[in-house]
């Protein structure tokens, strides 16, 4: 919430940037429409003190990063006195548990033997950088519980089938256009319908955990499947199994798209992964224009929170480039897969013949 305007733009990251806007707007509209009005009035709970939005703002950067939840993420939270002391780390040292039979109260235990001098370390939680960043003012390098939020859209799909150069039987770009059934199964798999939730993760399923969002690949697999017998009768489990493709053809279609939408993403940040790392190194880098006019030239950060912002963007791009490699490597298994068919849920059509048309069989319950 203090970062200067130059260091939030660094940022360049759309859900944690929108967040921290969030966060200053009720600031702003809270500090404006309550607490300027307080001062001489019987409900002022100051004795006449005026607190303004900068107080108010380190107020809730206080409470933030210094409240625990000690009975579980669904209990209240509780500022520690001396606790905050302790820095973060997923491999602490120490942790903070309540005592038995004393009401409210908590301790600081060891979790292991800790010598004279070693620094006392605790886990603030399996937290993405957005909220380390956010709530604390750091973010963790290469942290396994990081992840890129995307927003799904039949046309991100579509502009990552244009990217990859998906193409259909007769070799013309792939038209994502959702017919009927596909819709369906869309909202069978929650990205679709009045009760849809859109948000995707790549990334953040902790230590070895799967970089795609499954229902990613799972909506892939159903828009460029060429009828709905290649993917019907499966169930959202087995649509959304990352290691498990349907067919072939379907797999290596799917993955490319969701290949085309992981480059896409990378594209949107202003900068590359490897222009970030020079900036970090003090090296001013060229990137485009707005409007593909000429170049313009960004220099090295200025101040540590600038650094900070293209840090924390540095480490979204590693999570997308992954994520990459990851499907690169399941689209070397699909294609040398011997077990898999060319086509699932019917024959492969033979050359110059019209394909099989879809069946009547939809995604779980057809509804009237």
């Amino acid at each position: 919430m203090f970062f200067p305007r130059t260091a939030l733009d660094m940022i360049d990251y759309p859900p944690c940037s929108q967040q921290v806007k969030k966060r200053c707007k009720w600031l702003y509209e809270f500090s404006t429409d309550v607490l300027a009005k307080l001062p001489g009035s019987p409900d002022d709970p100051f004795n006449g003190v005026a607190v303004d939005i900068n107080a108010l703002g380190w107020a809730m950067a206080a409470v933030s990063s210094r409240a625990f939840r000690t009975r579980g993420p669904t209990q209240p939270a509780a500022m520690l006195p001396l606790i905050d002391m302790a820095n973060h780390t997923f491999s602490p040292n120490a942790e903070v548990l309540p005592l038995e039979g004393v009401s409210g109260a908590v301790g600081l235990f060891a979790r292991r033997a800790i010598a004279a001098g070693e620094p006392l370390l605790l886990s603030y939680g399996k937290l993405s950088n957005d909220f380390l960043f956010m709530d604390y003012g750091f973010i963790v390098e290469d942290n396994p519980y990081d992840a890129v939020q995307l927003r799904f859209d039949v046309n991100l799909l579509q502009a990552g089938a244009l990217v990859s150069n998906v193409s259909d039987a007769l070799g013309a770009p792939l038209d994502l256009a959702p017919r009927t059934w596909q819709l369906q199964m869309l909202a069978e798999l929650g990205l679709a319908g009045p009760a849809s939730n859109t948000e995707l993760n790549i990334g953040g399923g902790g230590p070895g955990g799967e970089l795609l969002d499954g229902r990613l690949l799972a909506a892939a697999r159903v828009m460029v499947a060429r009828a709905e017998g290649e993917v019907s009768g499966r169930g959202v489990e087995r649509l959304c199994a990352v290691e498990r493709p349907l067919s072939r053809d379907n797999e290596l279609a799917a993955l490319r798209t969701v290949g085309g939408v992981l480059a896409f993403a990378l594209s949107n940040f202003a900068t590359t992964l490897d222009q970030d790392k020079e900036l970090l190194a003090g090296q001013p880098v060229s990137v485009p224009q707005a409007g593909g006019a000429g170049e313009r030239q960004l220099p090295p950060p200025a101040s540590e929170d600038e650094a900070l912002a293209v840090r924390f963007r540095l480490e979204k791009k590693k999570i997308l480039s992954r994520a990459l490699q990851r499907v690169g490597a399941l689209s070397q298994a699909a294609a040398g897969n011997a077990e898999l068919r060319q086509t699932a849920g019917s024959a492969a059509a033979k050359k110059g013949s019209k394909p099989a048309p879809a069946t009547g069989k939809g995604f779980g319950s057809r509804k009237p």
